[in-house]
């Protein structure tokens, strides 16, 4: 049976089911009356892909095959069953169509369907059709590392497919002052799926700006807004009811001091006072005699 991982080992369409090689023969040494323009179809990686070859529904099918380059994939015969079928294929002879069901990024190419008819056994149709397997790449992450006066940023993503580019977005202003400048660009691309990864760093200059927002796109998936070069709230920039408020506050607080600091003085006056009361004296039998109060 031919699968994904042995198709190598059918290098041209005569394979070992004695009709089916008759017919893929045929195929070849007949003239082609008919060839479709070629379609080109996209789909999602691990999803499935219904290939429909143009048919005349007045005329009675003989055979019909697809192939990707020289490998078979599937087809109908309508007198012999097709045995040598690629893996996760199906066929619906009735509506000339071959299914491929979760795609890879290797299924990718261009597949062409043969078909032949009974009641003119000397011509063949082919149509052409290029498949495309795409993979969206998930959420780009952004990290952030701050030293004095310069960030680095660095935007990361990864599962997709095609190849794509990290792209920046940041305000106007950032780009036209060159406030910022890409230092690194990384992708990888993994042997046994073909999916890449991608990351790109850039580094921001922070003293002579102020707090910027920015966000980075990989394959048109965007990651969320992030703030980089914070600079310290400056009280000239708040309201002015804040600032009233704040005025107001410290006004009652400087009242309150001077309150307390009244009354602690004039307790500390009286006590004094009270202190220093000059001494009675009383006169017995005609001596004075001090009495402390």
């Amino acid at each position: 049976m031919v699968t994904r991982s042995n198709r190598d080992h059918f290098p041209n369409l005569v394979l070992s089911l004695p009709v089916l090689a008759l017919v893929l023969t045929l195929a070849f040494l007949l003239p082609v009356t008919g060839t479709a323009a070629q379609v080109q179809v996209r789909r999602k990686l691990n999803g499935n892909v219904t290939f429909h070859c143009p048919h005349h529904k007045q005329q009675t099918l003989w055979f019909f095959y697809l192939q990707k380059g020289n490998e078979f994939v599937n087809g109908y015969h309508a007198s012999n069953a097709i045995m040598n079928a690629m893996n996760h294929t199906t066929v619906n002879h009735s509506q000339r169509a071959v299914t491929i069901q979760r795609l890879s990024i290797s299924d990718s190419g261009q597949y062409t369907c043969h078909i032949q008819y009974k009641d003119n056994p000397t011509v063949h149709t082919t149509a052409v059709i290029h498949l495309s397997v795409t993979a969206t790449y998930s959420k780009p992450t952004l990290s952030v590392s701050c030293i004095t006066t310069s960030c680095q940023v660095t935007c990361t993503s990864g599962g997709g497919y095609p190849n794509s580019k990290v792209t920046w977005n940041v305000p106007v202003n950032v780009t036209a002052g060159s406030q910022w400048k890409l230092i690194m660009s990384s992708k990888e691309e993994d042997s046994d799926t073909m999916l890449f990864n991608i990351s790109s760093s850039a580094d921001f200059n922070c003293s002579h700006t102020m707090t910027q927002s920015l966000s980075c796109t990989v394959g048109g998936v965007t990651s969320e807004i992030i703030e980089i070069c914070k600079q310290p709230v400056s009280v000239y920039a708040l309201p002015a009811y804040v600032i009233g408020a704040i005025c107001a506050v410290g006004l009652i607080c400087l009242l309150l001091v001077l309150l307390l600091f009244w009354k602690c003085r004039k307790a500390r006056k009286k006590g004094a006072a009270v202190a220093v009361t000059p001494q009675e004296i009383i006169v017995l039998n005609g001596q004075e005699v001090e009495v402390a109060s």
